[in-house]
């Protein structure tokens, strides 16, 4: 049964997460196609100084779109859900609902995971050509959390589509919009080097949201 809820949120999901797929390798081309631009007018010792010295950011045209990748596939999935009046029926089949829950928020991580992967082994790959390995390394270190916010509004949006009560729901969302503003800072690379662990952590921690959402629209909580 978990099988067919599986098969069910994928091919709701299917058109959502192969557009998102297909942008995120635009933009990783984009990249690559911008850096060769660059090192056509300037000479390479001039990009190094304003990567280094100035903070250029050649990844910078990636910063929204964790945030966009999280929020489509968390409405794509739970939206549906709520306006069809779905996931009431779900929810009452002869399986625990944390493990329908998890089952169905699976499939929209794993879709956020293989973009992911597929995005950051594509700027890894475009880094290294161009750049020593520090570089790349401090580009990692500034955008994993950028990511991470990606996740939070994943989850986050399925916490508030799932919330019965309307109060509540106005509430969740600026402890979701904070806390993904806390990992899109910006003013400098390298800045979440000595937290980033603790970020993540915490990010994950809004898996457990959707849960206890998910546990009060099944009782149709009033309050």
């Amino acid at each position: 049964m978990i099988k067919a809820v599986l098969f069910k949120e994928w091919l709701k999901m299917k058109w959502a997460f192969g557009g998102l797929l297909a942008l995120w390798m635009a933009v990783v081309f984009y990249v690559y196609i911008e850096i060769v631009h660059q090192l056509k007018f300037y000479d390479a010792s001039i990009i190094w100084y304003n990567i280094v010295t100035l903070g250029y950011s050649y990844y910078s045209i990636i910063f929204y779109l964790p945030l966009l990748s999280g929020l489509i596939l968390g409405i794509a999935q739970f939206v549906p859900e709520i306006t069809e009046k779905r996931l009431k029926l779900t929810l009452h089949l002869p399986i625990k609902e944390n493990k329908i829950l998890f089952s169905m928020i699976s499939v929209g991580g794993l879709m956020l995971f293989v973009m992911y992967l597929v995005s950051l082994f594509g700027l890894i790959f475009v880094s290294s050509i161009f750049f020593a390995s520090q570089i790349t390394v401090s580009m990692l270190i500034t955008i994993i959390p950028w990511y991470f916010a990606g996740v939070v509004v994943y989850f986050s949006s399925a916490m508030i589509i799932l919330e019965p009560i309307w109060l509540r729901k106005i509430l969740y969302l600026p402890v979701a919009v904070g806390f993904a503003n806390l990992l899109l800072e910006t003013g400098w690379f390298n800045l979440y080097e000595k937290s980033l662990v603790t970020f993540i952590v915490l990010s994950l921690f809004f898996i457990l949201s959707v849960l206890i959402t998910g546990f009060r629209f099944k009782r149709g909580a009033m309050k």
